[in-house]
């Protein structure tokens, strides 16, 4: 039988996946990211980056500089996430056929000016107000989602496709001056989890017992080579560049799967009951999953990563690469809102983009487009 990662109610489930989504697709032209049918420009993240209602009533407080060449990279970053979480949760809208009806705008936009600092431009009013009304009336037609209905099982599996495309393989990482030593052992019959014992500052990232992992959320560099590779013959090395410098990457795989809404029925239906009990708590989680795999970010912003405290995260470019723990959604009973800020709009709490902005470093680009 498949092992089918299922919901955990552990606080260690809730910590940050920091698997590398795609940033490829998106060349250095006048998108800052696209999201399944949508595009965001890099003239509209820039605007919105450096208008100051918005910075500090949703990107934690921080304030745009006052120079117009320059702009920070976390709060470019920063406000490129919230967008991208907005993107999100419009598709999912549409996806579940909810109207977004002139009332329901309304009563966003008196919220969303109830609530932020300053006096607001329209344009900005409206960039809050698509978030607010399409995360309040996601949120409760997740509420709405029935777990004993397959109908409704069946409409959340097929939300998130890229959920069901496994791969289970070993990983080990080592320093790239190490990468011909590595070669030598193996070759020699060392196995692959032996070089984490042998080489100093190896690193085991994955291995199928620890459960399989999702295709789309490998760093780009080692989901190309996995998607060439031979079941059970050894590749490597894959040299994945970071700040912290460059490594090399060995791999087997082990097993590929596809996981069948047959099987993964139990499982979604243990996530309809968290989004049930709890969608306010888990929204952004949700439709980070639905675009997993529909995401790609303009590199010179950085790139996509997977936060299961928050759903999607933009982060710096050649973000080191961490273990490689299997994507579990978190339950009712584990809350990982941490505060917020703005207008209901996700500030510093979870998912909103101030969790970006705190964790996408505070170096400043030399030109009007932010640099790590």
């Amino acid at each position: 039988m498949r092992r089918v990662l299922v919901p955990t109610a552990t606080a260690a489930a809730l910590l940050t996946v920091a698997f590398l989504g795609t940033s490829c697709g998106v060349a250095a032209d006048d998108r800052a990211a696209v999201v399944g049918n949508r595009t965001i420009t890099v003239d509209a993240t820039d605007q919105l980056s450096r208008d100051r209602v918005f910075v500090q009533s949703v990107v934690n407080g921080q304030t745009p500089p006052d120079d117009e060449s320059r702009l920070p990279g976390d709060v470019a970053r920063s406000t490129l996430q919230f967008q991208i979480q907005a993107a999100a949760l419009q598709q999912e809208a549409e996806r579940l056929g909810i109207d977004l009806s002139t009332q329901d705008r309304d009563a966003a936009r008196k919220l969303v000016l109830g609530q932020v600092q300053g006096e607001p431009d329209d344009a900005t009013v409206e960039v809050l107000v698509d978030f607010v009304v399409a995360r309040q009336a996601l949120t409760e037609r997740l509420g709405t989602i029935d777990a004993a209905s397959e109908e409704d099982i069946r409409l959340l599996y097929d939300g998130v496709p890229a959920l069901w495309n496994r791969v289970c393989v070993t990983v080990v990482g080592v320093p790239v001056a190490d990468a011909e030593r590595a070669t030598r052992l193996l070759a020699r019959g060392a196995g692959l989890l032996d070089l984490g014992q042998r080489i100093e500052g190896a690193q085991v990232l994955a291995r199928p017992s620890q459960g399989c992992v999702v295709l789309a959320q490998l760093p780009p560099e080692l989901r190309e080579a996995l998607d060439g590779a031979t079941v059970g013959r050894r590749v490597g090395p894959v040299v994945v560049s970071s700040t912290q410098g460059d490594t090399a990457y060995f791999f087997r795989i082990s097993e590929r799967q596809v996981i069948r809404f047959d099987e993964a029925a139990g499982d979604v239906a243990r996530i309809a009951g968290s989004l049930q009990q709890s969608p306010q708590r888990v929204v952004l989680q949700w439709v980070g999953l639905t675009v997993l795999d529909r995401v790609a970010v303009n590199p010179r912003y950085g790139r996509v990563a997977a936060n299961v405290n928050g759903g999607i995260s933009v982060v710096p470019p050649a973000t080191p690469v961490v273990p490689l723990t299997a994507i579990r959604l978190p339950t009712p009973t584990a809350d990982p809102a941490a505060g917020s800020s703005g207008p209901d709009a996700g500030g510093s709490g979870a998912g909103g983009p101030g969790a970006a902005g705190s964790n996408a470093g505070g170096s400043t680009g030399a030109g009007p487009t932010p640099t790590p």
